[in-house]
């Protein structure tokens, strides 16, 4: 609706400015986006064996993927 009233007000020359006003928002969500996806991967050979029962494997799975990255975290 935002963009149909900028255009609406503006007319067809004002068309970019609706289409930023409407992807400006979305391009803004991308690197939490791309950055979820990245942990979920990471973790892929953990979840399977926990899939199969194998608990302790898992365990030591995820122990050795935190220690490659030990120093990854955010404070706040």
């Amino acid at each position: 609706m935002p963009a149909a009233l900028i255009v609406g007000l503006g007319g067809w020359p004002t068309a970019g400015l609706a289409a930023m006003v409407i992807l400006a928002p979305i391009a803004a969500m991308a690197p939490s986006i791309l950055r979820t996806r990245k942990c979920r991967q990471c973790m892929r050979g953990a979840v399977a064996k926990m899939k199969f029962g194998k608990y302790s494997e898992a365990e030591w799975e995820i122990i050795n993927e935190l220690e490659k990255c030990a120093d990854d975290f955010e404070v706040g």
